[in-house]
């Protein structure tokens, strides 16, 4: 007699989310093609902070002068000459990990089975979670003087 002994199958799923979402807004005004500036907004959302830190604004503001257009440049040997300076603000939502789909919890609290006193079953905090995280915030400056001379 042989004795069949049951089949055991295991099927497991997993389904990670990542997303980022943005809008933003720009404006551009040039003056005579000698003086110009630009603005530009932008908002965004990141699944990785809590609902309450989701969003962030970012802004950029850049003024230009075009030097060559200027009527005291007429018999000069730069053919384009321009003065330009901006200033803005940037974001990070990598506040942990290198890939998409790090850390996208981390302002929930977890817990994990584990091994008590005497080997009971226990049930542990694993991820105290941090409402506090906020989009980074940068605020490099950037100027930026250029020349052009064409012979």
């Amino acid at each position: 007699m042989k004795i069949m002994t049951p089949l055991l199958m295991i099927a497991r799923a997993t389904r990670l989310d990542a997303g980022l979402f943005s809008y933003f807004g720009n404006a551009d005004y040039d003056y005579d093609s000698k003086y110009g500036i630009s603005v530009t907004v932008r908002r965004d959302a990141s699944y990785r902070f809590s609902a309450t830190n989701r969003w962030g604004t970012f802004y950029s503001a850049g003024a230009r002068w075009n030097i060559s257009n200027e009527s005291f440049m007429e018999d000069s040997v730069f053919d384009v000459l321009k003065l330009r300076a901006s200033y803005g603000t940037t974001g990070n939502q990598r506040i942990r990990g290198t890939t998409y789909f790090s850390a996208p919890d981390l302002y929930q609290s977890f817990y994990d089975t584990s091994t008590g006193y005497g080997g009971a079953n226990a049930i542990s905090l694993a991820q105290i979670g941090n409402n506090t995280f906020e989009v980074g915030r940068g605020h490099p400056n950037q100027y930026r003087l250029g020349f052009w001379v064409v012979q």
